[in-house]
């Protein structure tokens, strides 16, 4: 490689590299950013929320009945003991299991809406 070339080369490296690293850093949800960096456990915000449990009831019953209803396909979600974070953490990125695979819905759902559906499924489990 000419010294030209190897010269343009290390300089683009770096900065490549830093916006790779931006890019990801944008792409995590706000409240979980803020959580890795304070090193403390997430919690859900709308826990107890009356309209967010009836709009996790919503989203619940369009996107996870197909599997979640039937303890054949799924684990059933009432029954779950995943923490908030965990709850989050597998919707989002999905989770291999004995079952089957969870494929993520991090494309599909923003973390409030994964969030107002974790409320759903814990009001429903105190009910």
């Amino acid at each position: 490689m000419s010294p030209v070339v190897e010269r343009r080369r290390s300089r683009i490296v770096p900065l490549a590299a830093g916006l790779v690293v931006s890019i990801l850093a944008l792409k995590l949800p706000a409240p979980y950013a803020d959580a890795q960096e304070e090193n403390e456990a997430l919690t859900n915000p709308f826990l107890g929320d009356p309209a967010a449990i009836e709009e996790g009831e919503r989203i619940f019953r369009s996107r996870c009945t197909g599997c979640h209803w039937s303890p054949l396909r799924a684990p059933v979600l009432f029954q779950s003991e995943l923490g908030d974070e965990q709850f989050l953490e597998t919707v989002i990125s999905g989770r291999q299991g004995n079952r089957g695979n969870m494929p993520p819905f991090g494309y599909v759902l923003s973390p409030d809406d994964v969030w107002k559906v974790h409320a759903f499924v814990m009001a429903r489990d105190r009910m």
